[in-house]
């Protein structure tokens, strides 16, 4: 935490050891990220900025190689609004996913303090 990015280790055993953890390029908010395999993609969803930057957004990153580059990334929810009286400072944390390989759709549930958002992406939108 509070590192400024993420960091990834690797397991070849199913879990029983792990490679050291090293530091990746992918900003750490410091908040719940999601990562799921679909197929031979990884999908990374999570609040692309920093901590200090605030959690305005998710995004759905997807990698074709084990998570090493993520050259695809699509924004899916955004914070609506500024910091307002009623509502306080708007944030968007905690997405939790599954997929639903017979619907070929990937379900996303997003906590955005006050507003709450069930998104169905069909895996075409990321393939």
């Amino acid at each position: 935490e509070k590192t400024g990015v993420l960091y990834r280790s690797v397991s070849q055993d199913g879990g029983l050891t792990w490679s050291k953890a090293q530091a990746t390029d992918i900003p750490n908010p410091g908040t719940k990220s999601t990562l799921l395999k679909q197929g031979e993609r990884v999908l990374l969803l999570h609040n692309p900025t920093d901590c200090q930057a605030g959690r305005k957004r998710i995004e759905l990153w997807v990698s074709d190689d084990q998570g090493e580059t993520w050259p695809k990334r699509l924004r899916l929810v955004e914070a609506m609004a500024a910091h307002t009286k009623e509502y306080g400072r708007r944030r968007i944390c905690y997405p939790h996913a599954f997929l639903a390989d017979e619907e070929k759709l990937l379900y996303v549930a997003v906590d955005a303090k006050t507003h709450h958002f069930l998104l169905k992406i069909p895996y075409d939108d990321f393939s």
